[in-house]
Protein backbone atom coordinates (compact mmCIF):
# COMPACT_ATOMS: atom_id res chain seq x y z
CA UNK A 1 0.00 0.00 0.00
CA UNK A 2 1.31 3.44 -0.94
CA UNK A 3 1.96 5.73 1.98
CA UNK A 4 0.09 9.03 2.06
CA UNK A 5 3.34 11.01 1.95
CA UNK A 6 4.51 9.05 -1.13
CA UNK A 7 1.21 9.63 -2.91
CA UNK A 8 1.19 13.35 -2.13
CA UNK A 9 4.82 13.72 -3.28
CA UNK A 10 4.07 11.82 -6.50
CA UNK A 11 1.15 14.16 -7.24
CA UNK A 12 3.12 17.32 -6.47
CA UNK A 13 1.25 18.02 -3.27
CA UNK A 14 4.08 17.58 -0.76
CA UNK A 15 5.15 21.21 -1.03
CA UNK A 16 1.60 22.54 -0.74
CA UNK A 17 -0.07 23.53 2.49
CA UNK A 18 -3.44 22.07 3.41
CA UNK A 19 -5.04 25.43 2.57
CA UNK A 20 -3.45 25.38 -0.91
CA UNK A 21 -4.62 21.82 -1.51
CA UNK A 22 -8.16 22.70 -0.41
CA UNK A 23 -8.11 25.76 -2.68
CA UNK A 24 -7.08 23.56 -5.64
CA UNK A 25 -9.88 21.10 -4.86
CA UNK A 26 -12.42 23.94 -4.63
CA UNK A 27 -11.22 25.46 -7.91
CA UNK A 28 -11.60 22.10 -9.65
CA UNK A 29 -15.10 21.67 -8.21
CA UNK A 30 -16.04 25.14 -9.48
CA UNK A 31 -14.70 24.34 -12.96
CA UNK A 32 -16.73 21.11 -13.14
CA UNK A 33 -19.80 22.93 -11.77
CA UNK A 34 -19.39 25.45 -14.59
CA UNK A 35 -19.35 22.57 -17.09
CA UNK A 36 -22.54 21.14 -15.57
CA UNK A 37 -24.21 24.57 -15.47
CA UNK A 38 -23.33 25.16 -19.11
CA UNK A 39 -24.29 21.76 -20.51
CA UNK A 40 -26.77 20.48 -17.93
CA UNK A 41 -24.80 17.28 -17.37
CA UNK A 42 -21.37 15.90 -18.08
CA UNK A 43 -22.96 12.77 -19.54
CA UNK A 44 -24.56 14.59 -22.50
CA UNK A 45 -21.18 15.64 -23.87
CA UNK A 46 -19.52 13.84 -26.75
CA UNK A 47 -16.21 12.12 -26.05
CA UNK A 48 -14.41 14.84 -28.00
CA UNK A 49 -15.96 17.63 -25.92
CA UNK A 50 -15.28 15.73 -22.68
CA UNK A 51 -11.66 15.26 -23.62
CA UNK A 52 -11.35 18.92 -24.61
CA UNK A 53 -12.87 20.16 -21.34
CA UNK A 54 -10.71 17.81 -19.27
CA UNK A 55 -7.63 19.16 -21.05
CA UNK A 56 -8.75 22.75 -20.52
CA UNK A 57 -9.32 22.21 -16.82
CA UNK A 58 -6.05 20.31 -16.39
CA UNK A 59 -3.97 22.71 -18.48
CA UNK A 60 -5.45 25.96 -17.23
CA UNK A 61 -4.36 27.86 -20.37
CA UNK A 62 -7.89 29.07 -21.00
CA UNK A 63 -7.20 31.83 -23.52
CA UNK A 64 -5.25 29.63 -25.91
CA UNK A 65 -7.70 26.76 -25.62
CA UNK A 66 -10.63 29.13 -26.13
CA UNK A 67 -9.02 30.40 -29.33
CA UNK A 68 -8.55 26.80 -30.50
CA UNK A 69 -12.17 25.99 -29.73
CA UNK A 70 -13.39 29.05 -31.64
CA UNK A 71 -11.23 28.07 -34.62
CA UNK A 72 -12.71 24.55 -34.58
CA UNK A 73 -16.22 25.97 -34.33
CA UNK A 74 -15.60 28.21 -37.34
CA UNK A 75 -14.23 25.26 -39.33
CA UNK A 76 -17.21 23.11 -38.34
CA UNK A 77 -19.63 25.85 -39.37
CA UNK A 78 -17.91 26.30 -42.73
CA UNK A 79 -17.88 22.54 -43.34
CA UNK A 80 -21.55 22.17 -42.40
CA UNK A 81 -22.61 25.08 -44.61
CA UNK A 82 -20.74 23.56 -47.58
CA UNK A 83 -22.29 20.16 -46.89
CA UNK A 84 -25.76 21.70 -46.55
CA UNK A 85 -25.33 23.30 -49.99
CA UNK A 86 -24.30 19.96 -51.50
CA UNK A 87 -26.97 17.91 -49.73
CA UNK A 88 -29.83 20.12 -48.53
CA UNK A 89 -32.07 18.78 -45.79
CA UNK A 90 -29.76 15.95 -44.71
CA UNK A 91 -28.36 17.51 -41.53
CA UNK A 92 -30.50 17.19 -38.43
CA UNK A 93 -30.01 17.13 -34.66
CA UNK A 94 -29.52 13.37 -34.63
CA UNK A 95 -26.72 13.23 -37.19
CA UNK A 96 -24.94 16.59 -36.98
CA UNK A 97 -22.11 15.30 -34.75
CA UNK A 98 -21.49 12.32 -37.05
CA UNK A 99 -21.46 14.60 -40.09
CA UNK A 100 -19.05 17.02 -38.42
CA UNK A 101 -16.69 14.15 -37.60
CA UNK A 102 -16.91 12.71 -41.11
CA UNK A 103 -16.26 16.11 -42.70
CA UNK A 104 -13.32 16.74 -40.36
CA UNK A 105 -11.77 13.35 -41.25
CA UNK A 106 -12.34 14.02 -44.95
CA UNK A 107 -10.60 17.43 -44.76
CA UNK A 108 -7.74 15.93 -42.75
CA UNK A 109 -7.26 13.17 -45.31
CA UNK A 110 -7.31 15.70 -48.14
CA UNK A 111 -4.62 17.78 -46.42
CA UNK A 112 -2.43 14.75 -45.75
CA UNK A 113 -2.57 13.60 -49.38
CA UNK A 114 -1.62 17.09 -50.59
CA UNK A 115 1.49 17.23 -48.38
Amino acid sequence: MVELSEASEKNGLSEMSLEEINAEIEATRNEWKAVEDLYGSYEVLTDEIRSFLENVIEDGNYEELYATARRHEAENKENLLEYQEEKPGVIDEDNVNDIVEALRRKKKNQKSTVI
